[in-house]
Order: C-alpha cells, then sequence, then structure tokens
C-alpha cells in the first residue's frame, strides 16, 4: 500500500499499534471523506459535545483551530462561499482542526478528531488552489471562463505548495462528491464542476457553439467551429467523444428538433453539469429503447 496514504490515515506513530488493521484503517479513513455535509456535519457536533471532549478541552489536551469561517449561523447544507480573498466556510465545523496533545489516549473520539482534522485541511487546501485557477469563471459565472483543472493538475500544484501534506486523485474525488457552494455572485454550483477536464473543458465549448453559432453542427462541423472560433484543432472523433460525454445529444437526433442534450443513462454526471451550467439549453432524457 502507498506509504504517503497510509501516513495521510495514520500520521502518528508515537502512540505504537493502534490494533486496528490497516485496510480498516483506510476503509473508515475513506468513508469519513466523503460524508455528506449535514451527515459530516452532526458527527462534528456529537464528538465535541461529548463529556470526553470536553474534558480533554477544558484541560488543554486538545485545541481548536479555524480556517475562516462564517462566524453567524451555521448553514450545513452548503460548505461554504468563494470571496475576493480565497474561500469561507459556511460553518465553523466544516472549518475546524483539532491540535491533539500525544500523550492522550487512542480512543473513538480520537480517531474521530483525526478524521475530521484530515478532511477539512485537505478540504480547504483544495478549496484555495481552486479559488486561484478558477477566479474569472467565479467573478462572473460563465462556464467558457472555467480553466481545464484535472486532478493531476490539482495534485501538483498541491504538492508544489503543501509538500508535507498527502493528496491524490481518491482523496480529490471524495472530498468534492456532491459538495455545494457559492461563486462570487451568489450562484450554488458543485465543486465538481470547477475542476473540468479537458473533455469537459472542451464541451463547454460545443455547448456554446449549439446555442449560440448553429445548433445543426455535426460533429466534422463542431470540430471545424471550434479551429474558427476558438482556434482549436481538434479531431472528429475526440468532438464526438467530448460531445457524447458531456450529453449533448448527435446531429440525427437534433434535426428539426428544438433539443440539444441529453440525459445519459450511464454518466458521471456530465450530462447533469451541463444542465447546471447550461440552464439555457433544454435537456431530453436518453431513450430507453
Amino acid at each position: 500500500m502507498n506509504a504517503r496514504y497510509e501516513a495521510f490515515v495514520d500520521t502518528d506513530t508515537t502512540h505504537g499499534e493502534l490494533h486496528m488493521s490497516a485496510i480498516v484503517k483506510y476503509i473508515l479513513a475513506a468513508r469519513f471523506l466523503e460524508l455528506g455535509l449535514r451527515k459530516f456535519h452532526r458527527a462534528v457536533v456529537e464528538l465535541e459535545d461529548s463529556a470526553e471532549f470536553r474534558t480533554w478541552r477544558r484541560e488543554g489536551r486538545v485545541r481548536q483551530e479555524h480556517f475562516p469561517c462564517d462566524d453567524g449561523e451555521c448553514t450545513p447544507n452548503i460548505l461554504g462561499r468563494f470571496t475576493e480573498g480565497g474561500f469561507e466556510f459556511s460553518c465553523r465545523h466544516f472549518a475546524v482542526t483539532y491540535a491533539i496533545d500525544p500523550g492522550l489516549a487512542v480512543n473513538k473520539s480520537w480517531h474521530r478528531m483525526r478524521h475530521v482534522t484530515q478532511r477539512n485541511g485537505a478540504t480547504a487546501r483544495i478549496l484555495w488552489l481552486i479559488a486561484e485557477c478558477q477566479r474569472a469563471h467565479l467573478r462572473c459565472g460563465d462556464p467558457l471562463e472555467l480553466r481545464p483543472y484535472p486532478y493531476e493538475d490539482v495534485i501538483g500544484d498541491h504538492r508544489a505548495r503543501w509538500p508535507d501534506h498527502y493528496i491524490d486523485a481518491s482523496i480529490i474525488s471524495r472530498v468534492i462528491k456532491n459538495k455545494p457552494v457559492i461563486g462570487y455572485g451568489g450562484k450554488r454550483v458543485l465543486l465538481a464542476d470547477l475542476l473540468p477536464g479537458r473533455t469537459q473543458w472542451l464541451g463547454h465549448r460545443i455547448a456554446n457553439l449549439l446555442g449560440h453559432v448553429d445548433r445543426q453542427l455535426g460533429d466534422a462541423g463542431l470540430a471545424a467551429a471550434l479551429e474558427a472560433h476558438y482556434g482549436l484543432r481538434i479531431g472528429r472523433r475526440y468532438v464526438a467523444h467530448c460531445r457524447r460525454a458531456m450529453g449533448i445529444a448527435p446531429l440525427r437526433d437534433r434535426l428539426g428538433k428544438a433539443l440539444v442534450l441529453i440525459l445519459p443513462r450511464c454518466s458521471a454526471g456530465g450530462g447533469l453539469s451541463m444542465k447546471r451550467l447550461w440552464p439555457g439549453l433544454p435537456m431530453a432524457r436518453a431513450p430507453t429503447s
């Protein structure tokens, strides 16, 4: 197993053996990373309301620290909002990390504090990278202002800035999964929409051409239009790949119809992403036959 991921799961070796198999620790850490916002919020509240945690905090054996967050009422259905200065969490429970006394006994609460610290720290660092990369899009909400930012680029930027903190594609995927945030203009978006790969990035340009230039362009016509409008020399087959990945119907299904997009039956959410980012383009369900 990856030694650095093992360090992400359990970086403190002063306690010796934790009497828990490595596989179980990985599973628990992974599940905690992808908890929905409300469930995660409830888990942190339960931890901090426990008598054991209050005793540790009163004795100074646990110290709470926070990333920038809203000091007002908690909003557990939104992770937070992007600002000109970066990102502000909507609730202190999403922003808290714990500095733990090395001599503290290892138990369920200890593990939960570690999981909360790891998740919130990883989330904050990913959000800072997104805020820097997608600043232009966050200001105006235009999908064409999104920059391609695949996971491998996020990992490279993360390692360059925080070499002591481990991250990989699995961690990024779990952290951003189904996490809504608010952009500068108050528009609600999913974090996953702010990390487009090249396929999604091209898909937005294809959608723009179909919505504002010519709805009846085939794949060859789209390839020519991409070069004419954006200076992108893309092969017809790759255009077809991007179109299908983003849930855009082929020309034969668009001829004489107002519908442009379909919802793929088996998709990683491309069609749904297009519906959120291009609300003006009508969508249809994929045929069942």
